[in-house]
Order: C-alpha cells, then sequence, then structure tokens
C-alpha cells in the first residue's frame, strides 16, 4: 500500500492523512422486538463462520480481508489478508478481489 501511493508520488501528502478502519466479524438480522429484548449473557449468531476472513473497511468502504491473531505480548491484531486501495479522503480505488468481500446481509 505505501509503496503504491509513493509510486505516483502523493505519498508524502498522504502519509499523515487519517482514515477509520473498522473490522466486521459478522452480521444478524433480527426483528425490532427481539433486539429490544438482548440482554447481557445472550448470544446472537453472527453470519460468518469463527474462521471466516474478517471484512476491513476504511472510512466505511470495503477495503481488505484479515484474520483475527494475538500477539506476543498477549493483545488482538489483526493478519491483513488482502488489501485494496484508499484514496486521501477515504474513497477505494482498488477494491479487494470480489470473493473477498462476499455480502453476509
Amino acid at each position: 500500500m505505501a509503496d503504491a501511493i509513493r509510486a505516483d508520488g502523493v505519498g508524502s501528502m498522504l502519509g499523515d492523512v487519517r482514515v477509520r478502519l473498522t473490522a466486521e466479524l459478522g452480521r444478524a438480522r433480527m426483528p425490532i422486538g427481539e433486539l429490544l429484548g438482548l440482554s447481557p449473557g445472550r448470544i446472537v449468531e453472527l453470519s460468518d463462520r469463527h474462521d471466516d476472513p474478517i471484512r476491513l473497511y476504511a472510512n466505511g468502504q470495503p477495503f481488505g480481508t484479515a484474520r483475527m491473531v494475538r500477539t506476543a505480548g498477549g493483545r488482538t491484531a489483526l493478519q491483513l489478508e488482502s488489501l485494496g486501495t484508499v484514496s486521501a479522503t477515504g474513497r477505494v480505488l482498488r477494491a479487494p478481489a470480489p470473493g473477498d468481500l462476499a455480502d453476509a446481509s
């Protein structure tokens, strides 16, 4: 990603631009009544399996996939699998391969 930015000559301008990176584990649909009845301890089943790739978004736009890992220090982290390219405004210029971000609605 950094090489792609430097290759077009704008790396020095974009290097400090901050974007919001969001990781989505999965999705769930339920009636509003069920949602309002949720309580601590309740298990909500998600659309994805526990070993499916995690979808990544940059400023709300699909950006890539990753797997959850644990660092040597015991912290949760993401190991990137596929990436797109994001502009300075957070707009995705090149999305990941089509199968990487299958819609799990």
